[in-house]
């Protein structure tokens, strides 16, 4: 028979065979202690999503295992390197200091034709997790809330299934970005367009979001939608760019800028490729804010 106690403040158990430490130095105080009877270097000076594992017998003469991250998310990861390592009922004694080498890591659903279901895209994330991976962009182009219908809102049954995406890839240390693809209809020179897109953002805020992206790929840089844009911005690629970057701007300013727990807008131009400097390139570079982000293939 095996007795297991969970102990929240931090208090040794007499007679443990076996006493796991889990928690970084910001989330449990016994994790230091743990760690320099083991003789090994915390997480301290690590970055982000860094963690240190190790399992083995202490100067006491007490077996540990501890599980110490630079942040949740870290912690989080050194439980997924420990249940990788385990095989039966023994686990021999190791020391891994690992950390990310890319911020990013993960998946953007955006391909044509039928997408992933709810179950697999739940399946997906829990994946994600198993194998830190922490980013998942949804934009899936048959959701016509997102694109061809962007500015109505979403019904309650499928804001609900986006509500669970997000919680589950909260479970799983995965953020959970959003794209709206407006450029096949918004009409850049008006207010009201930028005011659609900020409330369907809004809505997608409310279930947990915190990671969004305006979508201009797979549309006509050299066409508007309608006769005031023509007049208020030219012609040519590079007036199209003007116009996108005033519509981004626009969400910038008002909606991500004002929200602390945001993380930086992102931007999908229509010319998202290559290295060489195009008219649509440079007034992107000219107009956009800073505070922007723009995705890029480079390919």
């Amino acid at each position: 028979m095996r007795t297991i106690h969970q102990v929240d403040d931090h208090t040794p158990v007499r007679g443990a065979r076996l006493t796991v430490h889990v928690g970084g130095h910001k989330e449990n105080a016994a994790t230091a202690g743990a760690l320099r009877a083991l003789g090994v270097q915390g997480a301290e000076t690590m970055a982000a999503e860094g963690y240190v594992l190790a399992v083995g017998e202490g100067r006491d003469g007490r077996d540990r295992i501890v599980l110490s991250g630079a942040d949740g998310a870290g912690t989080y990861y050194a439980a997924q390197t420990l249940r990788q390592l385990v095989h039966g009922l023994r686990l021999q004694g190791v020391v891994i200091r690992d950390w990310p080498s890319l911020r990013w890591r993960g998946v953007m659903e955006g391909f044509y034709g039928p997408s992933s279901s709810h179950q697999q895209r739940l399946a997906d994330l829990d994946w994600f997790g198993r194998h830190k991976l922490n980013s998942y962009v949804y934009a899936p182009k048959d959701d016509p809330y997102r694109r061809t219908e962007w500015r109505k809102p979403y019904p309650a049954d499928e804001l609900a299934r986006i509500g669970e995406l997000v919680r589950r890839a909260r479970e799983n240390h995965v953020s959970f970005g959003y794209v709206l693809s407006p450029g096949l209809s918004v009409r850049y020179s008006q207010p009201s367009e930028a005011a659609a897109l900020t409330a369907k953002f809004e809505s997608l805020w409310e279930l947990g979001v915190r990671s969004f992206v305006v979508a201009f790929d797979d549309i006509d840089d050299q066409r508007w939608n309608c006769a005031e844009d023509r007049a208020a911005f030219g012609t040519g690629p590079a007036a199209v760019a003007g116009a996108q970057a005033h519509l981004a701007n626009a969400v910038q300013k008002t909606f991500i800028a004002v929200r602390p727990e945001a993380e930086p807008l992102r931007m999908m131009p229509t010319q998202y490729w290559g290295t060489s400097r195009t008219d649509y390139t440079r007034r992107i570079a000219q107009d956009l804010d800073p505070g922007i982000v723009v995705q890029w293939t480079a390919r």
